[in-house]
């Protein structure tokens, strides 16, 4: 299954992609939570499609914080893409592309 948990919100059902990582790292210089979103293990992954799963949650373990992010936010060409980074707010970026691992605390249906 490409997916880890199922959500029953009575009329449908989410499916829901977990990623974890322990911490940041370092990436330009800049301390980067990093997320790959293919699936399977080391030697055989797999791009994930739109139809395998609704969400993602991203798991930093080192400040238990959990974000969420919508599976169709994340399309290249219909394929998931291959990985994401997130930064925390403490660290401030030049780029306006960041994504702050604090903005996507929520899941929005």
């Amino acid at each position: 299954m490409p997916y880890d948990l199922v959500v029953d919100l009575g009329e449908k059902f989410l499916k829901i992609q977990v990623k974890t990582t322990e911490k940041k790292r370092l990436i330009k210089k800049l301390p980067i939570y990093t997320f790959k979103l293919k699936m399977g293990g080391k030697k055989k992954r797999q791009r994930l499609l739109e139809k395998d799963v609704d969400f993602f949650a991203f798991v930093a373990l080192d400040i238990l914080t959990v974000a969420y992010l919508p599976s169709k936010t994340l399309l290249i060409n219909k394929k998931i893409q291959h990985s994401i980074n997130f930064q925390t707010k403490d660290i401030k970026s030049q780029n306006k592309n960041t994504k702050y691992i604090e903005d996507y605390k929520k899941l929005i249906i």
